[in-house]
């Protein structure tokens, strides 16, 4: 996993992890993984209030 500016140092030690440790519990090869950024579902609040 190639790392960006943009991902912390333990991201890209530990997804890499993860990703190994799924395919060994599922007994699955090497399939890709996507990793992404899901963009804002609803408008930004700038007060605190109940989720919906």
């Amino acid at each position: 996993m190639k790392c960006c500016p943009c991902i912390s140092i333990q991201h890209c030690k530990l997804f890499p992890a993860l990703i190994k440790s799924w395919r060994e519990e599922l007994g699955q090869g090497g399939f890709p993984f996507l990793f992404v950024q899901l963009g804002n579902y609803l408008e930004r609040k700038l007060e605190p209030m109940e989720s919906v």
